[in-house]
C-alpha cells in the first residue's frame, strides 16, 4: 500500500514462510535527484500471530503510528547528543 498525499510511505505486509506470522514494514518514500523513489525503513511490527492482530497493527499504522514512532526517536535522539 502506497500512501503518496500528506507524507509518502509505503506498508509492507508480509507473511513468513516458517512460522504462522506476519510482519508488517513501514517506509519513508523520498525521490532522489535522478527522481528515483529511495524507501527508508521507519516503522516494523514482528511476530503477529492472528488476523485480528494483524489488522489492528495496520489500522493503527495507517493513522500514524509509525509517523509518530519514527519522530518522537528522531526528537529524542537529537537532543540526547
Amino acid at each position: 500500500m502506497k500512501e503518496k498525499a500528506l507524507y509518502p510511505r509505503s506498508i509492507i505486509i508480509f507473511k513468513s514462510y516458517n512460522k504462522d506470522s506476519f510482519t508488517i514494514k513501514s517506509f519513508e518514500i523520498s525521490l532522489d535527484n535522478h527522481k528515483e523513489e529511495k524507501y527508508k525503513q521507519i516503522y516494523i511490527v514482528e511476530d503477529i500471530i492472528n488476523i485480528a492482530d494483524l489488522i489492528k497493527e495496520l489500522n493503527e499504522i495507517i493513522y500514524g503510528k509509525d509517523l509518530i514512532n519514527y519522530t518522537s526517536k528522531k526528537y529524542y535522539n537529537y537532543f540526547d547528543k
